[in-house]
């Protein structure tokens, strides 16, 4: 099977639907520190044929956190014939292959939570970690991380992290507050088949793989007797900074990073379940021009399909 990939691809930016693009602008803004930048309202076309909504209409928003872009998509109709969206499962856990979430960086983690407190007592927000977690010396790799994982208002999961010293880009030790996003985590059911998927298929590169268990991971993820197998891979280029507008970066400076998860206590996503999280995509061969079209691939738990969009052209 060959795919349009081209030699370095790489992840243009993250995105999540929600049921109310206000509400989670307001979310992400007001407790985590995104910055709104661009709303538009679409109209089938080529990003609702790409999504299987040819005659849906969709409000898109864009947020900034630090060089990082996520992007919000509501669904306002999915058109005539097509069914509503579906909720994420209220008790989805780390280990259910629908699972992913975005990493957040921040320089302090205890004030990150100061300022998430009020959406957690308020319900906007739901917590997942039991409390705030600082991984073991025995890890040497993630040694002296602190971290903690709750949701948003729609059921997306995130994270908040901070490095210590010693590890993490040189940005994640500059500034204050959330400083961006490092990373995005999926759950799957098997690391070998999904490192040939995507590094065969797509041509990421693995980054890292390590074992993380133990009663930190317990807390961290509120499971018990947690063995979680980790793997990163990474896009292996993106534009400069100056260029790159939208998701550029992971966890190793100028690479994009997607970590798996592998449990064995996995629950499969159902059959004809629509995809809450989106990956925008694109090859090395991106057109330079603003408004040149570029590629992009989003991936469900069935497969995947490129198209052109120039939602923001």
């Amino acid at each position: 099977m060959t795919t349009e990939t081209g030699t370095n691809p790489r992840v243009l930016q993250l995105g999540f639907t929600t049921a109310d693009s206000d509400c989670s602008t307001d979310f992400y803004s007001r407790y985590l520190g995104f910055c709104p930048d661009q709303t538009r309202l679409l109209e089938g076309g080529p990003y609702g044929a790409l999504l299987g909504l040819p005659q849906g209409r969709f409000r898109l928003v864009r947020l900034h956190l630090g060089e990082e872009c996520l992007e919000l998509t509501q669904v306002i109709d999915p058109g005539p014939g097509q069914r509503a969206g579906e909720s994420l499962a209220a008790d989805s856990r780390s280990c259910d292959l629908w699972f992913q979430h975005l990493c957040l960086v921040t320089s302090d983690l205890d004030a990150a939570l100061q300022r998430l407190q009020p959406a957690l007592d308020l319900g906007l927000a739901k917590a997942i970690s039991r409390a705030p977690q600082t991984l073991p010396s025995w890890n040497r790799a993630a040694a002296g991380i602190r971290a903690y994982k709750f949701r948003d208002p729609d059921g997306h999961n995130l994270e908040l992290l901070q490095f210590p010293s010693d590890k993490g880009d040189a940005r994640w030790h500059r500034g204050s507050g959330v400083l961006g996003i490092d990373h995005s985590a999926i759950s799957i059911a098997d690391s070998a088949r999904s490192c040939r998927f995507y590094d065969e298929l797509l041509g990421m590169r693995l980054g890292g793989d390590g074992i993380n268990s133990g009663p930190t991971q317990d807390a961290l993820d509120n499971l018990d007797q947690t063995e979680v197998r980790i793997t990163g891979h990474r896009c292996s280029r993106c534009p400069p900074a100056s260029q790159r507008p939208i998701w550029p970066t992971g966890r190793s400076g100028s690479r994009s990073t997607i970590s798996m998860h592998s449990s064995t206590e996995s629950r499969p996503l159902a059959a004809g379940s629509l995809a809450q999280v989106r990956w925008t995509w694109a090859p090395s061969s991106r057109p330079s021009a603003p408004d040149g079209p570029c590629r992009w691939l989003i991936l469900t738990a069935t497969g995947c399909s490129w198209s052109r969009s120039d939602r923001w052209g």
